[in-house]
């Protein structure tokens, strides 16, 4: 009985919102076929968003496929967003449901397809995911916001995704939308050239925050929901000064206008953060920082990943990457392609490398980084026993976010020995700048693709050196990388030296309530001497409490602030009682190591470090 009782209250719900979507056929936006579609986002507290899809100027047959994609560009992992699909209706022209087969998860068949005038369907929030599936994949519905990526909630008929799309959306009272296709700004009305644009741009809804900027002539939209106060100036301004960064390299803004949506939230120990890349807009789920100075955060080095993904891949790319001569995105079917790594590597490189050049960050913190990056592949098993063109075809396979750490960081290295390697070669005539303009001239700014197993060629023709070697060794194949002999060729070297850190003698780590715990403690260190014991939960170290939270657990695991021999005063609970202990900061003796400029390098190495970085 419960069960039937669901299902009759989703056919009322859907009732209702098919007869609200009894769209305005006096639409003059379109001279030709087009699909319209309502979302009624009006009672988020249900946790669903009704849908109501209806294709006008075209004919069906017999039968016809109404499908929702199993995953989303730039994300690949296979999520197969029709199983968030609560209920859905056909609809014929005289209110008739018509029949209908579910094929796969996500793929319905309508019969008697050529009386249909609708499909209503309801939309849940995407649920049980295996592994770290990153918020901006996922639709989140409840009475504080809307997000979806358009691939979790727009379906289309089989054979008219060329068509182009319109939407209108019913909200809460008081809420607004925000999207890249977005007919203005907060307009409840969306337009796109066809599906593939229409899904590549995600969707935030409630009472969000935004700004406006003109960047280059062109309007850049920062919405912003965020957990705390957040004022947009510092992000306005470090993002002003990498979309500079960006169009000084290729010579363009390839939009009309952008849109940064920002998920801003209170930071717990542990969690997964990122961000998605899309056609004209990158979403972005990130702790809070600093307002005051973005210029710090790791949000700068975010934003220029993903706004480098407006060349790379999204005009630039290999033809199963979206190509219109191979009929766009295959939805339905996983992505195998050895060119991931290129995609991924080579974005991840040029984010901090422009940030660097163009004066955006210090050259210090580009040197850390990158040192983080070497420290991160020696963490890996898998460092050397898959290619990259190996780890790029499986990437479709993975189920975690945290399966592509390896790939990320040794296709951003390659990536940088890459352009090392084109500028040696070639006594500096050409480099991976080069390559990338020339790329963006033959493929992006015509819309053509190059083909899946022809990248080690283009690079080749476009560059006019033998690149093959490089290339069989460290993508093809699963060679040691020799980044100090490629940091000679740009004047770098790494160095160690012993160093003496504070070090208090205690291993905390996070609770499933993020409350910092005493793991262990190191017998005859200075915490073993005032008394703090495995079990016990830090709740407050030298006057900082866990509300203070970035700086409590910087104190805590991490000793900011702190040096050997200062006075430190721990408050722990044990056995739900408050415990204050008194005593010194010790020490520990380590290896420190850092990337630093090479004084021996000559003048053609310092030169082409000062191409490359800007120091």
């Amino acid at each position: 009985m419960t069960h039937f009782f669901r299902i009759a209250c989703f056919a009322l719900l859907l009732f209702s919102i098919s007869s609200c979507a009894t769209t305005e056929r006096a639409t003059k936006r379109f001279s030709g076929p087009f699909v319209s579609y309502i979302v009624d986002a009006s009672k988020p507290e249900t946790g669903t968003i009704g849908v109501t899809i209806e294709l006008h100027g075209a004919q069906l047959g017999d039968e016809a496929l109404f499908c929702i994609p199993a995953w989303a560009p730039g994300a690949y992992q296979f999520i197969e967003y029709g199983k968030f699909i609560k209920a859905i209706y056909p609809i014929a022209e005289n209110g008739d449901t018509l029949p209908y087969a579910q094929f796969s998860s996500c793929v319905w068949q309508i019969q008697k397809a050529k009386r249909l005038k609708k499909v209503s369907y309801l939309v849940g929030e995407t649920t049980d995911l295996k592994g770290g599936v990153l918020w901006v994949e996922t639709t989140e519905i409840n009475p504080k916001r809307i997000y979806f990526n358009g691939t979790n909630v727009f379906g289309y008929i089989d054979g008219f995704k060329h068509l182009p799309c319109e939407v209108k959306y019913n909200l809460p009272t008081g809420w607004k939308v925000a999207s890249a296709i977005e007919v203005q700004p907060n307009s409840t009305e969306a337009v796109a050239k066809d599906y593939d644009e229409l899904v590549d741009a995600p969707v935030l809804m409630g009472k969000f925050e935004r700004a406006e900027a003109i960047i280059l002539g062109k309007p850049h939209s920062f919405v912003i929901d965020s957990d705390e106060p957040y004022r947009p100036d510092s992000l306005i301004k470090v993002t002003d000064e990498i979309v500079k960064a960006h169009y000084r390299l290729f010579g363009e803004l390839p939009y009309n206008k952008y849109v940064f949506l920002f998920r801003l939230v209170r930071p717990k120990f542990l969690s997964s953060f990122g961000a998605l890349e899309h056609r004209n807009s990158s979403a972005y789920f990130m702790p809070v920082g600093d307002w005051r100075n973005v210029r710090a955060d790791q949000l700068t080095n975010t934003i220029s990943h993903e706004f480098f993904h407006l060349w790379n891949p999204k005009r630039i790319h290999s033809t199963l990457l979206g190509s219109k001569e191979n009929g766009g995105f295959d939805y339905q079917n996983r992505l195998y392609t050895p060119n991931i790594w290129f995609v991924e590597g080579m974005t991840d490189y040029y984010a901090d490398m422009l940030l660097v050049r163009n004066h955006i960050i210090p050259a210090r913190a580009f040197l850390d980084g990158l040192l983080q990056r070497l420290s991160y592949m020696k963490m890996f098993p898998t460092e050397n026993a898959e290619s990259l063109e190996a780890l790029s075809l499986r990437l479709a396979n993975t189920e975690s976010s945290e399966e592509m750490i390896p790939f990320y960081i040794k296709g951003t290295l390659v990536a940088m020995m890459l352009d090392i390697e084109l500028r040696t070669l070639s006594n500096d005539k050409f480099s991976a700048d080069s390559l990338l303009i020339k790329m963006n001239e033959a493929f992006g700014k015509t819309q053509k693709a190059y083909p899946e197993d022809s990248l080690i060629y283009v690079i080749q023709n476009f560059s006019g050196v033998d690149m093959m070697p490089f290339y069989t060794k460290y993508v093809i194949g699963i060679d040691l990388l020799d980044i100090e002999k490629y940091f000679e060729k740009v004047g770098l070297e790494l160095t160690s030296r012993d160093e003496e850190t504070a070090f208090a003698g205690y291993l905390a780590l996070p609770d499933t309530a993020d409350n910092l715990i005493v793991g262990f403690v190191m017998p005859n260190s200075e915490a073993a001497k005032m008394g703090v014991q495995s079990g016990d939960e830090i709740i407050e170290i030298d006057g900082i409490t866990k509300n203070d939270k970035e700086r409590f657990i910087q104190r805590v695991l991490f000793y900011e602030g702190q040096k050997s021999g200062d006075s430190t005063t721990i408050v722990v609970s044990r056995g739900g009682e408050p415990i204050t202990l008194r005593g010194k900061v010790g020490t520990r003796n380590i290896k420190k190591k850092s990337i630093e400029p090479s004084k021996l390098a000559d003048e053609t190495v310092r030169r082409r470090r000062l191409e490359m970085f800007g120091f």
